[in-house]
This record gives C-alpha cells, structure tokens and sequence, in this order.
C-alpha cells in the first residue's frame, strides 16, 4: 500500500495514514516549511462524518450528518453554521 510520495528535487512530500480503529486516514503535504494536514473521519458504515484541515496555523472542519436511510441531512462548518440543510 502506498503510504508517502515524495519529491527528492523539490523537498515536499505528501504522507498517507489510514487508522482503522478510530475508521480515519489522513493525508500529510509538506512543501518546504510549509505542512497542512487533512484529517477524514467516516461512520461505521462509511459515510463521510468530518474533515479537518490544518493549515498554516488554521484549523478548518466540516461536519456532515445523515438521516437514518443515508440521505446527507446537514452540512456545517466547525462553528455550527449550517452549510446545507
């Protein structure tokens, strides 16, 4: 399984990390000094439930729920503001 890719000439390279446990990967990109991770975390059945990104000393998520039969039901930022509804 692919797990880094990195880039020799240009000194970035991008990490993959997938922890079955808490059922999340993560994708690491660093170019320089510069890093942002993105940070997916599903349900047991697989529907996408947040992703977080670092960035730059910033932090950004967004969290999705669904109604019982699977259908996407709200879509909202790390605050709480309703993004889709």
């Amino acid at each position: 399984m692919l797990t880094r890719v990195s880039d020799n000439s240009s000194g970035s390279s991008t990490q993959f990390n997938f922890n079955q446990a808490e059922n999340n990967y993560t994708i690491e990109d660093i170019s320089g000094s510069v890093r942002r991770l993105s940070i997916y975390s599903f349900d047991t059945i697989g529907r996408k439930t947040q992703i977080t990104i670092e960035d730059a000393g910033n932090t950004y998520t967004t969290n999705y729920s669904y109604y019982s039969y699977g259908r996407l039901e709200r879509l909202t930022d790390g605050n709480g503001t309703l993004m889709i509804d």
